[in-house]
């Protein structure tokens, strides 16, 4: 009897070392894809403020050079403006 008992208790000693290693595994690929999600996002997030920054530089330029256009005056301004306010 004793080797019996003996032998459930490495068994369940050895099902319980295993089903310990699989967890730990198994968190060990969960924290990785977190990481990797986590590196995704503030990388997104960089591009996403640099697309921000470079729209707002293109705002301006299309601004000042509307703005430089009305100053000057040259044949075809009217139709020019037109097209632009109204098309």
């Amino acid at each position: 009897m004793s080797e019996i008992g003996q032998f459930i208790k490495d068994l369940v000693e050895n099902v319980t070392n295993k089903a310990s290693k699989e967890q730990e595994s198994g968190i060990t690929q969960i924290n990785d894809a977190v990481t990797a999600l986590d590196q995704q996002t503030q990388q997104n997030a960089q591009i996403a403020s640099k697309t921000h920054d470079i729209a707002v530089d293109t705002d301006n330029i299309a601004k000042e050079i509307v703005y430089d256009a009305q100053s000057k005056e040259f044949i075809g301004k009217n139709e020019l403006l037109f097209k632009v306010y109204f098309c």
